[in-house]
């Protein structure tokens, strides 16, 4: 996470699993990038781009998110 200001960040993520069943291995991956804004202590927006691929997958996907991050203190 890259932070621009002290409200906004471009955030980037890679996911990746490797697996084995009944012998045969996978690969799939997701990487994406998100503008994340926050809008004040509790509550937070992002919007960004995901790609997702895979060995198994016909055809790797690409979309567009959006979301709403809520935000709470767990401890005192």
């Amino acid at each position: 996470t890259y932070a621009f200001t002290d409200k906004t960040a471009l955030q980037y993520q890679y996911h990746g699993l490797n697996d084995k069943m009944f012998g045969t291995s996978y690969s799939d991956r997701m990487q994406e990038v998100n503008l994340v804004q926050s809008l004040n202590k509790n509550f937070a927006v992002y919007g960004g781009y995901a790609h997702i691929s895979g060995d198994d997958f016909a055809k790797a996907n690409n979309i567009a998110q959006a979301g709403v991050i809520g935000k709470a203190n767990l401890g005192s």
